[in-house]
């Protein structure tokens, strides 16, 4: 998997001017005791934002550096690979900003195919966005529909928010 250097700690303040979180999780539907996967967490800003709202969360992220923090507060972390996980079946499977920088969107819809038992989400910066990656490496949502509809997920809605779009695929 490809990637470029993320700075949480440098870009929190970026995050929460960003989300507005009654929004996002409206948007997705999340309520208390949903089984929800958060595949590339980081530092776990969304895994955080669902367990605050009772979602039991699982967060998978290639670096376990903040899986402490996680665990402490409900969070089930393992640590792996987005591009070859494949453990357990969830009701959202939720993907922020990461798809762009994976090499992986042959076998990756297959692969989540897998796990997700009701629905997809996956969350990525506008092409207009002031920051975040690279212009060329950035998805907009036809290149994400793109990805995921050849192999059966349908698209049943999307937001654009301040910096970001939102889609959501059913299975």
């Amino acid at each position: 998997m490809e990637g470029h250097n993320f700075n949480f700690e440098a870009m929190g303040g970026m995050r929460n001017a960003s989300f507005n979180e009654d929004e996002i999780i409206g948007f997705l539907g999340i309520k208390e005791h949903m089984s929800v996967l958060d595949l590339g967490a980081g530092d776990g800003f969304f895994a955080k934002m669902f367990v605050n709202i009772g979602a039991e969360v699982t967060a998978v992220d290639r670096n376990s550096e903040y899986f402490e923090d996680m665990n402490d507060l409900g969070i089930a972390t393992k640590k792996g690979d987005i591009c070859t996980f494949d453990e357990g079946k969830y009701d959202l499977v939720f993907i922020a900003n990461v798809l762009h920088d994976l090499d992986c969107h042959a076998t990756l819809p297959n692969n989540l195919s897998k796990m997700v038992k009701n629905e997809l989400a996956i969350l990525e910066f506008k092409d207009d966005a002031p920051f975040g990656p690279p212009a060329d490496i950035r998805l907009s949502p036809e290149d994400v529909g793109g990805i995921f509809e050849p192999a059966g997920f349908k698209l049943i809605k999307q937001k654009e928010l301040k910096y970001h779009y939102i889609m959501l695929f059913r299975k």
